[in-house]
């Protein structure tokens, strides 16, 4: 539900950073994210973590991420997809990262201190957010917000963007199935990549 929400809340944060400027939204993206590893932590039922974790945190991670890869645009001209790619690849390297420290997080400290170690490390997005310096006067960023509207609908006149987005959509419908269920599947039918697993966490 996190994951969901944080892509499906797209538009509308475009549509906030135009209105009221990346660093708010990302500003406003923190707090969210802060909060809703925070509160997670404390929370027992399932059906709460729905609302801590998928809903506040899911829509603060996109108010984070979105912004901040809107906010190339107000920097780069020339080198704009460039800086594109360097700004998606921190994911996967921050992917990369996260899966060992957390397994490791949480044979040390436990699922809930887990969450609180997680929510101060995100607290590091609070400052991200203070270096989102806009480009533009105070003048212009006014007379822009007074004359743009929240959802330009134009966009949706180009085929090809329609063609792409709705590819987009159906790939993300099966995107996430195999992250969830592959280890489940791997320890149930491979018992000699369960007895690898077994044999590195020994060394480790």
């Amino acid at each position: 539900m996190a994951m969901g929400l944080n892509f499906f809340f797209g538009p509308i944060t475009s549509a906030l950073c135009d209105r009221f400027g990346c660093r708010v939204v990302s500003f406003a993206g923190a707090l969210l994210s802060v909060l809703g590893l925070f509160l997670t932590s404390f929370i027992q039922e399932v059906n709460k973590m729905y609302v801590t974790y998928g809903l506040v945190w899911g829509v603060g991670s996109s108010f984070a991420f979105v912004s901040s890869i809107v906010v190339l645009g107000q920097y780069f001209d020339r080198k704009l997809a460039l800086a594109n790619g360097i700004a998606t690849s921190g994911s996967g390297v921050g992917s990369l990262v996260a899966g060992p420290v957390i397994n490791y997080l949480l044979e040390t400290v436990g699922w809930k201190n887990s969450m609180r170690i997680l929510s101060a490390i995100a607290l590091a997005l609070w400052i991200a957010a203070l270096l989102f310096k806009p480009r533009e006067s105070h003048q212009d960023i006014m007379e822009r917000k007074m004359n743009s509207k929240l959802f330009d609908t134009s966009i949706w006149r180009n085929k090809a963007y329609i063609l792409w987005v709705s590819t987009v959509a159906l790939f993300q419908f099966g995107y996430l199935v195999p992250f969830v269920h592959l280890v489940s599947h791997a320890f149930t039918n491979c018992p000699i990549l369960l007895e690898g697993i077994q044999r590195l966490s020994d060394i480790m």
